[in-house]
């Protein structure tokens, strides 16, 4: 009989989400680069990207809606992805939440555009909204690093991944938030390619890895493993039970001691891994 695949949302059935994450970053890159050809004076150390799309600036309308906008909007598409691959919990889960809404901020970011240039005239309405997306964006993409990394360092086989999550979490947070100083813009994107590095390191991964194990394999998720185990344990034991009670009725025993078929699935138990120990030597 034929299968019928499963297209649920799962990070085998639909890994084309992940590469949202790899897309991002390319799109805001290309996209600042472009506009800042056209302005000969604008300097990517001292300027941030949200002077690029300061409203009445050429270029600013592209670089809104053709760069800061689709790149933030693009985060959360994969977030999801990024939950299954860490495995299913509640740090996975606040980690994703987190990656999702801080990717929404930077895009929100770019629908409130600055005005006004420097220094910041905060009378106006949309430089505060502006800003508090900004800084609401980056404190959020930074925590969410940090909850993967938790949930990383819980489950076996991803122990490089929670100290890489972890380092990255950190510098992001130094970067975004420290003095700007003479050079704000310089500060803001080291914080981005932190940022872009570690998702696209993830997103990379989860895509190599969507064939083969990942975290939701027992292999990798003790949870998983061990209800597995139990569940196996629990067939083999009413095996063995069926088994003795057939050969009671066959030998036209009726009684028999309580614990002897159990002391049968505990001999079977240790013979099955003594035969795998010695398969695998």
């Amino acid at each position: 009989m034929k299968q019928t695949r499963n297209w649920g949302m799962n990070h085998e059935h639909l890994p084309w989400l992940v590469l949202a994450g790899v897309a991002s970053p390319i799109i805001l890159f290309v996209a600042s680069m472009a506009v800042a050809a056209g302005r000969p004076q604008y300097s990517h150390l001292r300027q941030t990207l949200s002077e690029l799309g300061t409203r009445g600036r050429p270029g600013a309308i592209w670089m809104n809606w053709l760069g800061i906008v689709p790149a933030g909007f693009l985060i959360p598409i994969c977030a999801p992805s990024l939950y299954r691959a860490f495995g299913r919990g509640r740090r996975s889960a606040t980690g994703s939440i987190l990656l999702g809404a801080g990717g929404a901020c930077l895009g929100g970011s770019g629908l409130t555009p600055w005005q006004g240039g420097l220094p910041p005239d905060f009378s106006i309405p949309g430089n505060v909204l502006h800003l508090s997306l900004a800084l609401t964006g980056f404190l959020l993409l930074a925590l969410a690093p940090l909850f993967f990394a938790l949930q990383a360092r819980s489950a076996r086989g991803l122990s490089q991944w929670s100290r890489f999550s972890f380092g990255a979490s950190a510098l992001i947070f130094v970067l975004a938030f420290a003095p700007p100083g003479v050079y704000p813009g310089a500060l803001q994107r080291g914080a981005l390619v932190v940022f872009y590095a570690w998702l696209c390191a993830v997103s990379v991964w989860v895509w190599r890895s969507r064939g083969g194990s990942s975290s939701l394999s027992p292999e990798n998720n003790p949870r998983s493993a061990a209800s597995t185990a139990s569940k196996s344990a629990v067939q083999q034991m009413s095996a063995i039970w069926l088994r003795r009670r057939e050969e009671q009725q066959r030998c036209g025993s009726h009684r028999q001691a309580p614990a002897h078929w159990l002391w049968q699935f505990r001999h079977d138990r240790k013979t099955k891994s003594v035969d795998q120990t010695s398969s695998k030597n």
